[in-house]
């Protein structure tokens, strides 16, 4: 039997009576990777690689075996390079949806002093309206004339007498609204 040696194809190739697809590795009798080369379908660095080799020659088996960790070490270098980069992708769009919502708190955190602020001043005023309401209360009820004597009266909350329902005469129910 004859060595193989393993490529990976960078066009489509029809090896051993069945079509390859680019990308793949595929093991080939060094006649075969010599075939493969002067089709442009091997890598540029394989193809080197493949035309300096020949049966037979001192450390054939080798170079062959070197050649194969190259590609092995290159396939797992670009499968880590591709898993980092999409790692990488990640973790920036975290990152960004971090600061925003840190942006956010930041914004949330200003609003709460604002209207912290607010509640202040609005508990003080609060405090003022009702120590003059208590002062002016103390005034009407020890008999004495209030200051704003003469002034509409404080409506209370149910009117002095009920109105009066009266029907009109001749009036039918749906007249009566």
């Amino acid at each position: 039997m004859e060595d193989r040696i393993s490529v990976r194809l960078t066009g489509p190739a029809k090896i051993d009576g069945r079509w390859r697809k680019p990308g793949e590795d595929v093991a080939v009798t060094t006649d075969m990777a010599r075939e493969l080369v002067a089709a442009g379908v091997i890598a540029e660095g394989e193809a080197q690689a493949v035309s300096d080799l020949a049966p037979g020659m001192p450390g054939f088996d080798e170079a062959v075996h070197a050649m194969a960790k190259t590609l092995a070490d290159a396939a797992v270098q670009a499968a880590v390079e591709t898993a980092t980069a999409e790692l990488i992708a990640d973790r920036d769009a975290y990152r960004a949806r971090a600061n925003d919502a840190d942006a956010e708190v930041n914004r949330q955190a200003a609003r709460i002093l604002e209207l912290e602020a607010e509640l202040a001043v609005s508990e003080g005023r609060n405090g003022a309206l009702f120590a003059e309401i208590e002062a002016l209360k103390a005034r009407n009820t020890e008999g004495g004339e209030a200051s704003d004597a003469g002034q509409e009266a404080a409506r209370s909350e149910e009117p002095a007498t009920a109105p009066k329902n009266t029907r009109k005469k001749g009036a039918g129910a749906a007249d009566q609204g």
